[in-house]
């Protein structure tokens, strides 16, 4: 499981997780993502932002003036359907390394602006491999729930991409769990899908598929018999007689005159009150 890892970091961390920020300067918005601030607190929200990424002594005085005022341009004046403030506050949680909340932000800010999608899908992608990477961090120290949890976020971030899927299915297949592997390798080829880029994904996949399945239905429980009531007989004191275990009955057949007789084993026995 160890290899499996190793593998897994050596896949993800290729190069994706540099600065956000331009070096010792400010990233616009690409075109055709162009958008209008609206407000002056969103404008204020930009400005704070191109200071951080211009004066890196003052970055964190600064990121943290652009959050108020960002999120009160939202909360306080109106701003929640402006693509700018959204999109604005989505970057200063991609700076801030908070994945979540860049994820919610940004998905508010595509969803008013989809013309920015390339522009917010650079993004995402940055911070799927920031991400991905913090997870393989998480699981070689044996923090697996954590692990587990920045996968998932991983595969939120950039949906279309299998590898943090692959990263799950590993997960829990190292402890045992096969169900879940099972579901996350059947996740991992369905996304990788004809795309050749994901191609040697899909292939592993499919071929620890069978491996898991069938691990799978040796560790299912055996299925419990149910309990079914029995019917002794009683034999009274001083007395040899016992009540028979199953009744006998007429049955007359329709269009006969003969009378069939059955055993009617579901019947409960005879009681008889017995005297002293």
């Amino acid at each position: 499981m160890r290899c499996t890892r190793l593998s897994l970091t050596a896949l993800c961390c290729a190069g994706l997780a540099g600065p956000l920020f331009a070096q010792g300067g400010w990233v616009t918005p690409q075109p055709p993502c162009e958008l209008s601030a609206g407000h002056f607190k969103v404008n204020g929200g930009i400005l704070y932002l191109k200071t951080a990424a211009e004066k890196p002594e003052r970055r964190d005085q600064q990121l943290e003036q652009a959050r108020k005022v960002l999120t009160e341009a939202i909360a306080q004046n109106a701003q929640d359907k402006n693509a700018a403030a959204w999109y604005y506050l989505g970057r200063y949680y991609v700076e801030a390394a908070d994945a979540a909340g860049a994820d919610s932000a940004l998905a508010r800010a595509l969803a008013i602006a989809p013309q920015c999608k390339q522009d917010i899908d650079g993004y995402r992608r940055r911070l799927w491999a920031n991400t991905l990477n913090a997870g393989l961090a998480a699981w070689q120290g044996g923090k697996e729930d954590s692990a587990a949890v920045l996968f998932r976020l991983a595969a939120r971030l950039q949906p279309g991409n299998p590898k943090a899927f692959v990263a799950l299915a590993g997960l829990y297949a190292g402890k045992d769990n096969y169900d879940s592997a099972f579901a996350y390798y059947r996740r991992t080829a369905q996304t990788a899908g004809t795309d050749t880029a994901f191609a040697k994904d899909k292939k592993d996949a499919l071929g620890l598929s069978p491996t898991t399945a069938a691990r799978r239905k040796r560790r299912a429980p055996i299925p419990r018999l149910r309990k079914t009531r029995k019917t002794h007989s009683v034999t009274p004191p001083g007395s040899s007689w016992a009540a028979p275990r199953a009744i006998l009955r007429p049955r007359t057949t329709h269009g006969s005159g003969r009378a069939s007789i059955r055993s009617s084993a579901a019947s409960k026995p005879i009681r008889r009150r017995w005297r002293a």
